[in-house]
C-alpha cells in the first residue's frame, strides 16, 4: 500500500518516483540529514527559531551549522559572506514558525540564497494548517469567535 501512495503520488506530479514519510518531523530530519551529510563540507544556516526536527537533521548529517538571528536578514548576510561561494551551503528555514507563529521572509532569503550560491529548505507544513482551519469554517457553517485559538491566524494569512 505504501508503495502505491509513493506511486500515485510520483504519477500525480509526472515524476519518476515520490517518497512519504510517516511524519513532518522524520520527513525533516531524513531529509537534512542526507542533503548535509551528501554534500562535501556543507554548511547550514539555520534561523535560530527552527523545528526542532530541522535542528535533528542537521545534527545527525554531521555537517557544520551556523545560526542566524530570528528572521533577521542582515545577519544572515553576514554570516553567508565569511564563505566561499563554491561551498556548499543550504539556508534551512519555515514560511510559519512553530515556536512563535511569525512568518518567514522567503523572497529575500531566496534572493540571498542566489547572491551566495546557497540552496534553501523551506519547511512549509504549519503554513498549510491555518488555511485548512479556515476552510472547515467555511464549509461547517461555523461561526468565528475570540475563543478559536488557530482561526485568527488563518484570517491573518489569507488576508481577511
Amino acid at each position: 500500500m505504501h508503495l502505491s501512495l509513493e506511486q500515485e503520488l510520483a504519477n500525480l506530479h509526472r515524476k519518476d518516483a515520490a517518497l512519504v514519510f510517516s511524519s513532518c518531523y522524520v520527513a525533516n530530519d531524513a531529509t537534512l540529514s542526507t542533503l548535509g551529510s551528501k554534500l562535501p563540507g556543507c554548511v547550514f544556516f539555520s534561523d535560530t527559531m527552527n523545528h526542532a526536527s530541522m535542528i535533528q537533521g542537521m545534527r545527525h548529517s554531521g555537517a557544520k551549522r551556523v545560526l542566524f538571528k530570528h528572521n533577521d536578514l542582515e545577519d544572515l548576510e553576514s554570516k553567508l559572506k565569511q564563505y566561499p561561494k563554491e561551498t556548499p551551503k543550504i539556508i534551512a528555514f519555515e514560511s510559519v514558525y512553530s515556536m512563535c507563529g511569525s512568518i518567514g521572509p522567503i523572497k529575500e532569503i531566496c534572493d540571498l540564497a542566489d547572491q551566495y550560491g546557497a540552496l534553501t529548505f523551506l519547511d512549509e507544513v504549519r503554513s498549510l494548517r491555518p488555511f485548512l482551519i479556515y476552510l472547515l469554517f467555511i464549509y461547517s457553517g461555523a461561526r468565528y469567535t475570540p475563543s478559536d485559538s488557530m482561526a485568527p491566524a488563518a484570517l491573518v494569512w489569507l488576508n481577511i
